[in-house]
């Protein structure tokens, strides 16, 4: 299933030094990804699911999102790996609104796990995932607002045209934190 992902991931991942390790083990076939070895984003597949994490020191298979949905895991890589490349080429970075979803746009049902809901877009119910309710689950479900084509341009685009300028900030709060997990910035310049 992952490899159907491989060419999105290949092009997020161009002209950058963000770092990829692959993994096989109990967990199925993955991928885990770092800028500055630090915020790893990891992904693998098993049984059908594409399942991420989120770490800040090292690679995690605790998953706190799944879907079976290969739509919604490319909305996934586009805002995750978006995010570590534009931190890897020290571009201003893009922060997606992180607010519950509000607008109808998505239908939120129990699962029999606690913690964990099943979101399901209510016009394109190919988009589903079961995730507990975290600030990346939040920022991809708003960017399913706009198309993946635009979505992974902005990303890719330095003034993150066409769609995604008015959420460009400011890397202070992010060096802030590579500081304090006690990352050498000497060679980092803020922009």
């Amino acid at each position: 299933m992952l490899e159907k992902l491989e060419t999105l991931i290949g092009k997020l991942c161009s002209g950058t030094s963000v770092a990829q390790s692959d993994f096989q083990n109990g967990y199925g076939y993955g991928h885990s990804f770092s800028s500055y070895n630090t915020d790893f984003f990891t992904m693998w597949e098993i049984s059908g699911y594409y399942r991420f994490s989120w770490s800040e020191r090292h690679p995690s298979t605790r998953f706190t999102m799944d879907t079976r949905s290969e739509a919604f895991a490319s909305y996934v890589l586009i805002t995750q790996l978006g995010a570590l490349r534009r931190a890897n080429l020290r571009l201003r970075p893009i922060v997606l609104p992180s607010d519950p979803p509000t607008d109808g746009r998505w239908r939120i049902t129990d699962t029999p796990w606690p913690r964990v809901k099943r979101y399901t877009h209510a016009t394109y119910p190919i988009l589903s995932v079961e995730a507990t309710n975290s600030r990346e689950l939040r920022q991809i479900l708003f960017a399913t607002r706009f198309s993946r084509e635009d979505l992974l341009n902005s990303f890719m685009k330095q003034d993150g045209q066409p769609v995604l300028s008015p959420w460009m900030t400011s890397n202070s709060a992010y060096l802030e934190r590579l500081r304090e997990a006690t990352v050498d910035l000497r060679y980092i310049a803020s922009r």
